[in-house]
C-alpha cells in the first residue's frame, strides 16, 4: 500500500480463479483467450504499490482447476475469514444457466450436460458466504450470465463498507466478451483493473475509490467496446466499501485527504477546518443550511447541492453565506458552467473574508488562466498574493511568477519569486529559492543561481532541496564555471562523431556532462546551434543529452534533426526525441502533423508528441480522427480529450459528422474531456442525424451529467431504436435524478417511450425498487411499465412484491424459488 491511513484496521484478503482449458467439454465450452491474462492484471491491480489495498502474499491464485479443489479452496478461504476481513473472489471463464436459470461458474472437469456435480454453483458460493464472518464481501464475476449471481437484496442509496457485494460483466442473460486478441484479458478485466490503478475518479474526493466509482467506470467503458453490461447487487449492506486507494496525482489536484474522522471527510483537510470554524461562529440557521448542503455535495448529490450553495449564498448569513458561494463556484465550475463560477468566486472574493477571499482569488485566478484570459487571472492572483494568507499568498505569487515566465518577463519572474522567499511561510520559501535559481539560469547568471540553489538544499524542505540538487550538480559536478565552458565541451565531444556507444571516456564523457549540465541549467539561445550539431553527429549518450536539453530550452531550431531521431533504432535516443518535441510545442507541430502519416513508428512517436502538447496542437489531432486507420483514430481521440475545452468544438465536429468511425473516436474524445462539453453535447441531442443523437447521448451517460436530463428524457420517444437505448442507459446511470424522468415515461401512452422507459429502469438495478413498487398502484400504463422492469430486475424485494399484487408470472417463481 501507498501509506494512506484507512479510516479502520481492515484486513483485504483475495482469491483470484481463471480456468480457459476444459478438455472434457471443448465443443461445448471451447479454449478462452482471456483468462490467463486476466489473473496477472487483476493479481497487478489488487497489489499496486500506490491504489491496491492487498499484500501480496495475502492474494491467492487458481488456474485451471477441478470443481473439487476450487471448492475445497473456497470453503477455506471463507471458514478462516475473520471479523475486520474484506475478502474478494473473482472468477474469469465460461458460465452457463442450468434450466431454471441458475448460475454455474465452469472450470476444468466441467460437462455442460453435468452442471450439477461438474462446475460450481453460484448457489454453493452463495451458502459459503452467508456463513462467513467477514465484515465484508465481494464476487466479480467475468463470465457469460454472471449477472444471474443472486445477492438477494435491494440496493441501497449509497454503497456499503460490510455485507456481500456482487459486480458482474454481464446481465442475467447476457454474454460476456472474452479477449479482443491474443495476449490481452478481456475488456470487462481490462477496465476493471484501469478502474483500480487509477483511472476511475474519487467522485467524493476522499481519497478512496469506492464499488461505485469502479462500477461506474467499468460501466461506461464497456458501453464504447462491448456489447456486455455490467451489473451490481448488494445484500445487507451498510455503510461504504473501498476497493482502492485515489492515485496521488488525484490528490495533488485538488483532492488533499483528510485523513481524520471530522464531520467533512470528504473535503480537503483546509475545508474541513475552515468549515468547522465557520459552524462553530456562525447563525444557528446558516449552519444548519450549510451542514445540509456539504452533506449532499459529500454525497455527490451534485444538483441538490448546488441550489442549496446558491440558496444560503443569498441568504445574508455572514460566513456561512461567503463559504456557500465558494462552494458553490467549486461545484459551478465541476460541472462547467464557467461564467456562473467566475460570478460566485468574484463575490467571495470582493466580500473580503480573511480565509475564503484569498482561496477564491487563487480558484478564479485558475479559472480565468485555463480560459486564457490572463489578464484577469493576474488581477486575482495578485489579490492572493496581497492579502498575507499564509497559503494562499504564497501561492497567489507563485502563480504570478509562472504568468511573467510564461510572458519571457523574467525580472518580473525574480520579484514575485524572491517575495515569496522573503516571507518565510514553511513549505513555500525553499520552492520559490529554486525557482528563483532556475530564472537566474535562464538568462545565464550562472552565480546568483548557484546561490539561490544551494541555500534551498540548506532548508528544511527536503522535495525542495532535492529538487535544487539537479540544476546545482549541473553547475558544480560539470565544471560549470560559466556556459562557455559547457558549450566548448560539447563541441568537443561532436566532433569526435558517433562510433562509439554510451562512450563515458574521453570526449564522449565530457560532452555527456556538458549536454546533461545544459540541460540541467535549461540552455541557453547559443547552446541550441552546437546542441543540434550534437544530436545530429554526436556519440549515443550525447544524442540522448543534447535531445533533453534541446527539449528543456522548446529550441525550434532543433525540430528537423529531431523529427529524424524519431527513425532511430535505438528506443530511448527515440523516446528522448519524442519527449524533447512535445516539449518545444507549437514550432513542433507542422513536422509532426505530416508525420502522422507514416504508418511505422515515426508516425506513432509523433502521435505520442503531439498528444503531450498544448492546444496549439488541436487542429492536427482533429484531422487524425478521420484517419481510416482505428488506432491513429482512437489515440488522436484520447489527446485531443486531454486537451480539455480547448478541443471540445474540433470534437463536436467531428461527433456530427457522416463519418462513423469519426464520430466513435469524438464520442472517446469527449468522455475524456467531460464537464466542459456538455453544452454542445446537450445541442446534439436535437441532431438531425440518429447516428449523432446516439453517440450524444452515450457520452453524457458517460460523464454522468444532470444538466441532460431534460435532453435524455425527450429522447426516450426518439423514432430510432439505437437512441433510444442509448437515452435509457444513460439515464440508468443518472440515478437517483433521473427516476422522476423515467416515472414519467412509464405514464406516457405511446409504447416506445414506455418500452424505453423500462430499460432505463431496469439499468438502475435494485436501487430502483422502492420507487417502481410505488408505481405500480398508478393506473395503466404506469402501473405494467413498472411490472416489467420489477421482472427483469428480479431481485428479492421485487418478485416478493409482484407475488403480493398477484403478477408473478411462472418464470418469475422459478427464479424466486
Amino acid at each position: 500500500m501507498n501509506g494512506f491511513r484507512m479510516a479502520d484496521d481492515r484486513h483485504y484478503r483475495a482469491l483470484l480463479i481463471a480456468n480457459w482449458q476444459y478438455p472434457r467439454d471443448p465443443d461445448q465450452l471451447p479454449t478462452l483467450s482471456g483468462p490467463q491474462y486476466d489473473l496477472p492484471v487483476m493479481q497487478a491491480a489488487l497489489t499496486h504499490p500506490q491504489t491496491g489495498l492487498h499484500r501480496p502474499d495475502e492474494v491467492t491464485v487458481l488456474t485451471n482447476r477441478t470443481r473439487a479443489e476450487i471448492l475445497s479452496t473456497l470453503d477455506d478461504f471463507f471458514a478462516d475469514g475473520r471479523r475486520s476481513d474484506q475478502l474478494l473472489i473473482y472468477f474469469s471463464g465460461h458460465g452457463r444457466l442450468n434450466l431454471e436459470d441458475e448460475l454455474y461458474l465452469c472450470v476444468q472437469d466441467t460437462l455442460t450436460d453435468r452442471l450439477v456435480s461438474s462446475a460450481v454453483s453460484a448457489a454453493d458460493i452463495s451458502q459459503m458466504i452467508a456463513a462467513c464472518r467477514a465484515r465484508a464481501k465481494i464476487v466479480v464475476l467475468d463470465c457469460c450470465y454472471s449477472g444471474s449471481f443472486k445477492s438477494g437484496a435491494v440496493l441501497p442509496r449509497r454503497l456499503a463498507g460490510e455485507g456481500r457485494f456482487v459486480l458482474t460483466s454481464s446481465r442475467r442473460a447476457q454474454l460476456s466478451s472474452d479477449a479482443d486478441a491474443a495476449s490481452e484479458p478481456s475488456p470487462f478485466t481490462h477496465h476493471l483493473a484501469q478502474a483500480l490503478t487509477g483511472a476511475a475518479p474519487d467522485s467524493d474526493r476522499d481519497g478512496l475509490i469506492s464499488i461505485d466509482d469502479v462500477y461506474h467506470y467499468v460501466r461506461d467503458r464497456l458501453r464504447e467496446v462491448a456489447g456486455s453490461t455490467p451489473q451490481r447487487s448488494f445484500d445487507q449492506a451498510v455503510g461504504e466499501l473501498t476497493m482502492a486507494l485515489a492515485l496521488a496525482s488525484q490528490e495533488s489536484a485538488g483532492v488533499d485527504v483528510d485523513q481524520g474522522h471530522g464531520p467533512w471527510p470528504a473535503f480537503s483537510s483546509a475545508v474541513a477546518r475552515a468549515a468547522t470554524a465557520v459552524v462553530a461562529e456562525g447563525s444557528p440557521g446558516g449552519t444548519r443550511n450549510l451542514l445540509s448542503a456539504l452533506a449532499m455535495e459529500r454525497r455527490n448529490d451534485l444538483y441538490e447541492a448546488t441550489r442549496a450553495y446558491r440558496t444560503l449564498s443569498n441568504a445574508g448569513a455572514g460566513d456561512c453565506s461567503t463559504m456557500a458561494a465558494h462552494r458553490l463556484g467549486v461545484l459551478l465550475e465541476r460541472q462547467g458552467d464557467l461564467g456562473a463560477a467566475t460570478i460566485a468566486y468574484q463575490v467571495v472574493v470582493d466580500d473580503g473574508h480573511p480565509e475564503w477571499a484569498p482561496r477564491a482569488a487563487c480558484d478564479l485566478g485558475d479559472l480565468r488562466n485555463r480560459l486564457r484570459d490572463t489578464k484577469a487571472a493576474l488581477a486575482a492572483y495578485e489579490f492572493a498574493a496581497d492579502a498575507g494568507h499564509p497559503e494562499y499568498s504564497p501561492r497567489g505569487a507563485f502563480a504570478c511568477a509562472e504568468l511573467m515566465r510564461s510572458a519571457g518577463d523574467e525580472p518580473a519572474t525574480q520579484s514575485w519569486l524572491r517575495r515569496v522567499a522573503e516571507w518565510g511561510y514553511p513549505g513555500w520559501s525553499a520552492r520559490a529559492e529554486v525557482a528563483l535559481g532556475e530564472s537566474h539560469i535562464r538568462g545565464g547568471e550562472l552565480g546568483p543561481a548557484r546561490a539561490a540553489l544551494r541555500r534551498a538544499t540548506l532548508s528544511d524542505d527536503p522535495t525542495a532541496a532535492e529538487r535544487a540538487r539537479v540544476p546545482l550538480r549541473g553547475l558544480v559536478d560539470a565544471g560549470a564555471v560559466s556556459l562557455d565552458g559547457l558549450l566548448a565541451s560539447l563541441a568537443r565531444a561532436a566532433e569526435s562523431g558517433a562510433g562509439m556507444g554510451y562512450g563515458f571516456d574521453g570526449f564522449h564523457e565530457e560532452g555527456w556532462r556538458a549536454a546533461e549540465a545544459l540541460g540541467d541549467l535549461g540552455a541557453a539561445d547559443r547552446a541550441v546551434p552546437v546542441l543540434v550539431r550534437a544530436l545530429a553527429e554526436g556519440p549515443r549518450s550525447v544524442r540522448m543529452s543534447a535531445a533533453r536539453a534541446l527539449g528543456q530550452r522548446g529550441s525550434a531550431e532543433a525540430v528537423g534533426v529531431l523529427v529524424q531521431s524519431l527513425e532511430s533504432d535505438d528506443a530511448e535516443v527515440w523516446w528522448c526525441a519524442v519527449a524533447a518535441l512535445a516539449a518545444i510545442g507549437a514550432p513542433a507541430v507542422p513536422a509532426l502533423t505530416e508525420a502522422l502519416a507514416h504508418e511505422d513508428r515515426v508516425g506513432h512517436a509523433a502521435l505520442a508528441a503531439l498528444s503531450a502538447m498544448g492546444r496549439e496542437v488541436v487542429p492536427a489531432l482533429a484531422t487524425s480522427l478521420r484517419s481510416p486507420r482505428r488506432s491513429l483514430r482512437v489515440a488522436a481521440a484520447q489527446a485531443l480529450g486531454r486537451q480539455g475545452d480547448a478541443a471540445v468544438p474540433a470534437l463536436l465536429d467531428a461527433l456530427r459528422s457522416d463519418d462513423r468511425e469519426a464520430r466513435e473516436a469524438a464520442a472517446l474524445g469527449l468522455t475524456v474531456v467531460g464537464a466542459p462539453a456538455t453544452d454542445g453535447l446537450i445541442e446534439c441531442l436535437g441532431a438531425s442525424e440518429a447516428g449523432v443523437r446516439a453517440a450524444a447521448a452515450t457520452v453524457l451517460g458517460g460523464m454522468r451529467m444532470p444538466r441532460a436530463l431534460g435532453g435524455l428524457e425527450h429522447m426516450l420517444g426518439d423514432d430510432d431504436v439505437i437512441c433510444r437505448e442509448a437515452a435509457a442507459d444513460s439515464l440508468a446511470g443518472l440515478y437517483p435524478e433521473a427516476v422522476p424522468a423515467v416515472a414519467r415515461a412509464m405514464h406516457s401512452d405511446a409504447s416506445l417511450r414506455r418500452s424505453a422507459s423500462v430499460r432505463a429502469a431496469v439499468g438502475m438495478g435494485g436501487a430502483v425498487v422502492p420507487e417502481l413498487i410505488g408505481l405500480t398502484e398508478a393506473p395503466p400504463p404506469a402501473a405494467d411499465a413498472a411490472v416489467d422492469a420489477l421482472r427483469e430486475i428480479g431481485t428479492t424485494a421485487a418478485l416478493f412484491h409482484l407475488s403480493e399484487i398477484g403478477r408473478l408470472d411462472r418464470s418469475d417463481q422459478a427464479s424466486q424459488t
